[in-house]
């Protein structure tokens, strides 16, 4: 499996995670480097706001395991997750393509 198709995969993966806490809308995804020079899995998630102040921790630390196990099934570098609320307007252009 090539980087791209790891990627479209976990796109597809992330964006049918089903948790009704976290109703995620969009996925971004890419491959970087860390500021240690290590290549990581950069996803960028798109979820409804939260029905409290906040998502819930127990619930995005399920996120974050269930999509590093993922990445690592599709031989993609460590995730570093990134959440973004519907409402916070200025950020939601990175999703507009």
């Amino acid at each position: 499996m090539t980087d791209e198709e790891g990627i479209e995969e976990l796109v597809k993966f992330a964006e049918s995670y089903p948790d009704e806490a976290l109703s995620i809308k969009k996925a971004l995804v890419s491959l970087d480097e860390n500021q240690e020079g290590e290549q990581v899995t950069r996803t960028l998630l798109l979820l409804a706001d939260p029905s409290g102040d906040t998502w819930e921790v127990d619930h995005i630390s399920e996120l974050r395991r269930t999509l590093g196990r993922k990445a690592t099934d599709l031989e993609l570098p460590p995730v570093t997750l990134t959440l973004v609320a519907e409402s916070e307007r200025e950020a939601i252009d990175a999703f507009a393509s």
